[in-house]
């Protein structure tokens, strides 16, 4: 089955262009608007040679960017590789490495940590920058240069389901950190299921602030966690209780092959 999970943003795009969706720093954001960005961002990994299924290393805080650049990897069909934005150096070479990322997104506060692990990762072809000051390089490249001149259409990579798209590192605190894979399909179950357990606690208006984005975690062997255990955790941390969590679990799984049935094809 073909799946993208980049489509839950196209079909928002679709349905509710002008609606909000991100509110940063006085700047107000709407599907239209995100949508075309990250069309433009998957441009710009497509003219630097990204192929299906090759890995990028994001290492952004919490600004637009980081999400425009988020849907245009998967969007452009590679794969998301999320980091800690304290990472050093040694850090983040071997978590280049060990991900075989072709290329690494960051910022001006980030950029002497990431250029050292850059320079150390043959394999890492090409280092992207939100910058306003930074000169562009050999394989370093300003962010605003690149999508300024990048098209706001792209018609979208499509991926299998069960297809990486997202590689989440463990800490690391025992040992190496390891790669999480999380499948299309496991997002979009999460995304798309998931909240319509709690649908009358959310409101379609209502604003969700983050103060950090976390980017690590334990997923189990290759990242893939019981959709029972997903549900059991999600509402539990919701104050309910866990014969309840455990009823809604069993109608997690229920649910499970009606989503792969109707999933949308990009």
């Amino acid at each position: 089955m073909s799946l993208n999970l980049a489509v839950m943003l196209v079909e928002n795009a679709r349905r509710i262009p002008g609606h909000p969706v991100i509110l940063s720093a006085g700047r107000t954001i709407t599907f239209a608007e995100l949508d075309a960005d990250v069309n433009r961002f998957a441009n710009v990994l497509s003219e630097l040679g990204l192929r299906r299924g090759q890995k990028v290393l994001l290492m952004l805080p919490n600004v637009p960017e980081f999400v425009v650049a988020y849907y245009g990897i998967l969007k452009a069909g590679g794969v998301v590789v999320p980091t800690n934005v304290m990472y050093k150096a040694r850090e983040l070479e071997f978590l280049l490495a060990d991900s075989e990322s072709v290329a690494c997104i960051t910022n001006d506060d980030c950029f002497a940590e990431v250029r050292e692990a850059f320079d150390s990762v043959r394999s890492c072809r090409d280092l992207i920058v939100v910058s306003s000051e930074l000169s562009s390089g050999k394989g370093i490249h300003r962010y605003d240069e690149l999508m300024r001149s990048a098209k706001a259409n792209f018609e979208m990579v499509p991926t299998d389901a069960d297809e990486t798209a997202i590689i989440v590192y463990t800490s690391g605190t025992t040992g190496k950190p390891k790669g999480a894979e999380l499948t299309h399909f496991g997002q979009f179950f999460q995304c798309r299921v998931l909240p319509g357990l709690t649908r009358d606690m959310i409101r379609e208006d209502d604003v969700a602030t983050l103060s950090r984005l976390r980017t690590d975690g334990n997923h189990g062997p290759r990242g893939r966690r019981r959709h029972d255990d997903l549900a059991d955790a999600a509402l539990r941390g919701r104050g309910r209780s866990r014969a309840n969590a455990a009823r809604q679990s069993d109608r997690l799984r229920g649910c499970t092959d009606h989503v792969r049935a109707n999933a949308p094809s990009p």
